[in-house]
Formats: structure tokens, C-alpha cells, sequence
């Protein structure tokens, strides 16, 4: 009995343990300016889509005013197509073309900070490499989704004070052309659950830009600089987005599928690419491996590019 007592409280220390070091590294991202940065840019990207937005509502309720019988495609002017995952303005498209490399600023360059600042060598002699590698990953996920979760619910919000809350009518769908394509997942709750739909496009954008942090955090156990890193890493996502393309001139029946975040992110897609779920599928499995293998196999043979 005195046995299992004495497990038990030491397997409670271990989780505490880890628990305070899992928020400390979190902390430390947070409360920084690699976070906070980001998030005003992206902010500010926000503000400039609702401001458009607002003006191109008002301008069609106008018209909807002078010609009732019109219409003007009113009843479809909803709060979903006023968000910036749909409403195709240049603030957002540049918000989710920036959303690669800024989800990447609060914590995926760390490990290379804290090896020339000689901080990691002082916290692995007190931690063990799973739980320091294990903690920087956690922390940079979570860092990293939140730049792109905290701009996504501000634009929600300042879409439910452009245009009423509802679900489009699928006629009018047509009328506006809004390019949600047949293949979007959770195409469906467009139509029946508007809310529902913006939730999980942006939990998609957090789970995505988290892993893709991460994925370059695992990276850069082969990095000297961060920046390099960064700039590595956001070419990496064009590239991957310009051979879609490339591709798609060649298969027209894969024209759909695309593995670069410009696509994943966005429930409209990217350059006429629209994503799919055999694309998001493909691209976890190849982002996990990149943040999970890399530092299982290479954490102690590292060699620095």
C-alpha cells in the first residue's frame, strides 16, 4: 500500500512538473513581442476587411432600399460572407498569405535562439530531452495557433456588426458567387449552420498553423539562424503552392487538392486551388512527421546548415 502511495505521488510530481515547465515555455512565447507582432498585423488586416466590408454592405443596402424589387441578393448578405475567410478582400487575402510565416514568429525559431544563447545547454542539464523538446513543442503550437485563432474570432465578431446573422439561400449562392467550392469540407454548413461553419474553419486555421510551427521547430534542429529558418519555411509553403498549380494544368481532375497552408487555411482557397480533405489528410501526415520524427531520430545527431 505504502508502495502505490509513494508511485502515485511521484507520478503527480512528474505531471505537475511538466504541467509548470509546458506553461512557462508557453508564457514565455506568449508574453513577447514574436507574439504579439504578429497578431497586431493580422489585426490590422482584420480592421481593414471590416471596414470594406461595411462599406460594400451599406452600399448594397442602398441599392436594396431605392429598388425593392430588386433584391440585390440581400437576404444571402449574411454574416458569413462578411468574414475574411470568405469575403475575398486584398486585407484577406494578405492576412492568409502573411498567416505561414507570422504563426511561425512566436516560437518555431526558439530552439535556435536558446542554442546560441547557450540556454539550452543550461536546461538540459536539468531536464531530460523528451521533456524539453516535448514542452517547446507544445508551447509553440499552441503559440502558433493562436495567431491565427485570436484575428479569425475578431473578424467573426466584426462580421455579426457588418451584416445580420443567417444561412445564404443557395439561389442566391449562385447570384453572389461566392467561390465555395463542392469539395470545400464542411461545405454543407454553409447553408445549414453558418456559425458552426466559421468554427471550423477556424479551429482548422489554429490546428494547421500550430502544426506547421511546429513542423518548422523540428526543422530547425538542422538551422544556425532564424530567420533563414523562416524565410525557408514560407518558400517552402510557395513552392509547395505553385507546383499545386503547375499540377493541376497537367490533371484537371486534381485541380482541387493542395497541401499549402495559403489553401488549408482558407475555406476559398488560394489562386483558384481549392482544398480538400484528402488534401488536409495528406498534409498532417507530412507536417506530423516533419515535427515529430525529426527530433526523435535526429535530436542528438544534429548538424546545423
Amino acid at each position: 500500500m505504502a508502495v502505490n502511495s509513494i508511485a502515485s505521488a511521484s507520478k503527480r510530481h512528474r505531471a505537475s512538473h511538466v504541467l509548470r515547465l509546458c506553461s512557462s515555455e508557453l508564457e514565455r512565447m506568449i508574453v513577447s513581442p514574436w507574439f504579439a507582432v504578429p497578431v497586431v498585423v493580422c489585426l490590422v488586416l482584420v480592421a481593414l476587411s471590416a471596414i470594406l466590408n461595411y462599406l460594400s454592405y451599406s452600399e448594397w443596402y442602398g441599392y436594396a432600399v431605392q429598388n425593392p424589387s430588386k433584391g440585390y441578393g440581400m437576404e444571402s448578405r449574411l454574416m458569413v460572407n462578411y468574414w475574411v475567410g470568405t469575403d475575398l478582400k486584398p486585407s484577406s487575402v494578405a492576412l492568409y498569405f502573411l498567416l505561414p510565416l507570422l504563426c511561425l514568429l512566436p516560437g518555431a525559431g526558439s530552439l535556435v535562439e536558446e542554442r546560441s544563447s547557450g540556454y539550452q545547454q543550461h536546461a538540459l542539464s536539468r531536464l531530460t530531452n523528451r521533456r524539453y523538446y516535448g514542452a517547446k513543442a507544445f508551447a509553440c503550437f499552441i503559440a502558433a495557433g493562436l495567431v491565427a485563432l485570436v484575428p479569425l474570432v475578431a473578424s467573426a465578431l466584426a462580421a455579426a456588426l457588418v451584416a445580420p446573422y443567417g444561412a445564404p439561400d443557395p439561389i442566391s449562392y449562385v447570384f453572389l458567387a461566392v467561390p465555395i467550392s463542392w469539395l470545400t469540407p464542411s461545405r454543407d454548413l454553409y447553408f445549414t449552420q453558418p456559425l458552426l461553419f466559421l468554427a471550423v474553419w477556424t479551429l482548422t486555421a489554429f490546428l494547421f498553423s500550430g502544426i506547421w510551427a511546429t513542423a518548422l521547430l523540428g526543422v530547425s534542429l538542422f538551422a544556425r539562424n532564424a530567420t533563414k529558418l523562416f524565410l525557408w519555411g514560407f518558400a517552402a509553403q510557395l513552392f509547395v503552392n505553385y507546383a499545386t498549380v503547375a499540377l493541376s494544368r497537367l490533371m484537371v481532375q486534381d485541380a482541387s487538392r493542395s497541401l499549402d497552408l495559403f489553401t488549408l487555411l482558407v475555406p476559398t482557397g488560394y489562386e483558384g486551388v481549392i482544398t480538400s480533405l484528402e488534401g488536409m489528410a495528406a498534409s498532417l501526415v507530412v507536417y506530423g512527421a516533419l515535427s515529430l520524427l525529426l527530433p526523435a531520430l535526429f535530436f542528438k545527431r544534429r548538424c546545423y546548415l
